[in-house]
């Protein structure tokens, strides 16, 4: 047994020449050759299930050891999270209060124009002169009467369909439609600055502001107080 127990491991290993191999199949096949007091076939069972056994606590070891490593990269970064969590939150609570005290009056400001401009509201009665102008001036007027009634989500969704719609229209603009665009896009900005969208209202203003709108005064003046 012992001087064969090389060779079976080299068999189960496959490191066996062809030739080696060959032979020692023969060998097996019969299950009829003996070593000691068991037959071949007994003893490469054997020897196999030896080997398994290695290989298994092989790979539990290896396993208990991955794990080991996982649990202590784990408190590792535990550690370095608690460490550097205080400085984490402190500036961005830091960060947060300058904002607020930035933006806040600047929403009072907005809120106040935006109010006093929708008190101000005179429903237009104009219309264009054209199909499409009258529709689009159909459309801004829904816009001018939810503003009026302090309906400023539902005057917001509808001012910007109307500047979507003129905006990917095929048609050519007309001034009639560059003047309702340009309202619709002021009403749009009134809606942002009601609703306390700080940052995009003033980046709408500045869009009016610095263009040929009619209400680029008006937009200036705002920034102006802000």
């Amino acid at each position: 047994m012992a001087n064969n127990t090389d060779l079976i491991d080299n068999y189960l290993r496959n490191e066996l020449t062809e030739d080696e191999k060959n032979q020692f199949e023969r060998l097996l096949s019969t299950s009829s050759e003996s070593l000691g007091d068991k037959d071949l076939a007994s003893e490469v069972d054997l020897q196999k299930e030896i080997i398994i056994a290695i290989q298994a606590r092989g790979l539990k070891e290896c396993l208990q050891q991955k794990e080991q490593q996982i649990r202590s990269q784990r408190i590792r970064t535990k550690r370095i999270i608690k460490l550097s969590s205080w400085g984490i939150s402190s500036s961005f609570v830091a960060a947060i209060v300058v904002l607020a005290m930035i933006l806040t009056p600047m929403a009072k400001i907005m809120k106040t124009e935006s109010s006093e401009f929708a008190a101000s509201i005179t429903i237009p009665t104009t219309r264009g002169v054209n199909d499409q102008s009258d529709e689009l001036q159909n459309q801004l007027f829904f816009v001018y009467s939810y503003i009026s009634q302090n309906q400023f989500d539902q005057a917001n969704e509808l001012a910007l369909q109307l500047i979507e719609q003129i905006q990917s229209s095929q048609q050519k603009i007309t001034p009639e439609t560059k003047e309702i665009f340009d309202q619709a896009q002021w009403l749009h900005t009134i809606c942002e600055m009601h609703n306390g969208k700080v940052l995009k209202a003033k980046k709408l203003l500045k869009q009016i502001a610095n263009s040929d709108s009619r209400y680029a005064e008006d937009a200036q003046d705002i920034l102006n107080k802000l």
